[in-house]
């Protein structure tokens, strides 16, 4: 059982997967506890935030060199400008809400880096965004099969 919980813990903290595949597979694949799967996503994905900010901080110079890169992150940033100071960091918090693929720690981190947003304000907006996309998740992982399940019986 606590490899099952590892295993959760690992995928929680790989991009693409993020906390909410280690949810849906924590809850529905392994049946675990949804309520130590969700603390075990959400406090396992939150622990990357630094340490993807200090690569990017730091492998940024030695690949800016490059222009197509230079001109890939600049080009984000200036165009992120607009949206910055139109939707502020509620914007980033929203977008992570969303319980959707593509949206958690690894992405709000990435995106607040190429916006150069403040990274303390960056981090509680990522936390939040992280934070209800994951408790969405859990009650979907635990109310969707029982709601079908019950469905199915009308049918």
């Amino acid at each position: 059982m606590i490899e099952l919980y590892l295993i959760v813990i690992l995928l929680a903290m790989l991009p693409v997967v993020e906390a909410l595949g280690a949810i849906t597979i924590g809850i529905l694949v392994f049946h675990l506890n949804p309520v130590v799967v969700f603390v075990l996503a959400f406090v396992f994905n939150s622990l990357v935030y630094l340490p993807i900010l200090v690569f990017l901080d730091r492998f940024y110079p030695h690949i800016k060199q490059f222009s197509i890169i230079k001109r890939i992150v600049e080009g984000a940033r200036h165009k992120g400008h607009k949206q910055v100071e139109k939707y502020g960091y509620f914007g980033l918090t929203l977008f992570l809400a969303l319980p959707v693929p593509l949206s958690g720690t690894w992405t709000g981190t990435l995106i607040a880096w190429l916006l150069g947003l403040n990274k303390k304000k960056a981090f509680l907006a990522v936390m939040v965004g992280v934070f209800t996309a994951c408790l969405t998740a859990t009650l979907l992982a635990v109310y969707v099969p029982e709601l079908l399940r019950q469905l199915s019986g009308f049918i």
